[in-house]
């Protein structure tokens, strides 16, 4: 099996608090960035944490078995998405306190 498949195989994730303790030792905003990134194609979640690991984009691509160019591609369409569902989150909380 190649990495790739193997990443892409992957069963998706699900936030899982434990208990209310726990869940309440984060934020609304962690939770939330959380329950984004679990939102995210395997793939783009895969890179994304492989970079905020420390890893260069091109030793995450060798360990993710994809070229480095799929690798800086799903990077920055992982950012793009979280950056526009953030952007649209901040925009609709502001609507509201203007309401």
């Amino acid at each position: 099996m190649r990495h790739e498949d193997s990443v892409a195989d992957a069963p998706e994730p699900v936030a899982n608090w434990h208990t209310p303790a726990h869940a309440a030792e984060f934020g609304v905003e962690k939770r939330r960035v959380i329950e984004l990134l679990l939102l995210l194609p395997a793939k783009q979640r895969a890179v994304l944490a492989w970079i905020l690991d420390g890893f260069t984009t091109q030793k995450s691509a060798e360990a993710m078995g994809i070229t480095a160019e799929a690798a800086r591609q799903n990077l920055s369409r992982a950012r793009a998405t979280l950056n526009t569902q953030l952007r649209l989150e901040v925009s609709d909380a502001a609507g509201e306190e203007g309401s």
